[in-house]
């Protein structure tokens, strides 16, 4: 999208102008199309990270199609994503997509959002559908391990994964402060959060992967 674009939803501008405004010359923003390709050469980065990205996205084939294209051959990818698991349905970032008219309704009625706001984030003018990508099967996307094996084919290999708990969000933070005034407490509540990580792998809320990009003339990547 052209820098200044109108599609762009308000609060996309906002947080582009924030961006800038704390970066100064330290950040380059770029605005990207969803559904075109990325504005840089091939082989220009070394390394690409992408935080919880991909679920939203039109096409995901065709996003980690062109990090492939922009990575040097065994660049890195770093990439975040919610992991999919039996508790996955109840996302209430799909609420939209279940009930639609109960989602209007509360946003409109109990919410006190206007008609016309709730149009112009949900009503999909902008290619969005709140924060979603509008498509033939708008929802936000969990992924599974295997998943995002088999979207990575022949152009990536997953090297490390980490499935994050549901503790993590306790633990991680909590042992951060605590571990400013009683460092010893603050490490086992870190020791304790990766443990989570290990019993609660299957019920996981957040997936990270680090991934290499395959050579040119490489066997497929495994």
């Amino acid at each position: 999208m052209p820098k200044g674009s109108t599609s762009l939803p308000r609060e996309a501008v906002e947080v582009l102008g924030r961006a800038q405004l704390v970066g100064r010359q330290q950040v380059h923003l770029v605005l990207i199309a969803p559904r075109g390709d990325l504005p840089f050469r091939d082989g220009c980065f070394d390394a690409v990270i992408t935080t919880e990205v991909i679920e939203h996205v039109p096409d995901d084939r065709k996003t980690i199609g062109e990090l492939a294209r922009v990575l040097v051959p065994g660049g890195l990818l770093i990439l975040s994503t919610p992991h999919r698991h039996w508790l996955s349905f109840l996302d209430l970032g799909n609420l939209k997509f279940r009930f639609p008219r109960l989602h209007r309704f509360l946003l409109t009625c109990l919410g006190r959002v206007s008609d016309a706001a709730f149009e112009n984030r949900y009503g999909g003018q902008s290619g969005l559908i709140g924060d979603v990508s509008v498509q033939a099967n708008a929802w936000h996307r969990h992924y599974s391990l295997g998943q995002l094996q088999a979207l990575l084919a022949d152009l990536f290999q997953i090297e490390r994964y980490y499935v994050f708990g549901p503790m993590a969000r306790l633990l991680w933070p909590a042992g951060t402060a605590v571990g400013r005034i009683a460092p010893p407490l603050g490490r086992w509540l870190k020791r304790a959060d990766h443990a989570s990580r290990r019993h609660f792998a299957s019920q996981g809320f957040d997936m990270c992967i680090v991934a290499r990009r395959c050579a040119e003339g490489e066997p497929a990547c495994p």
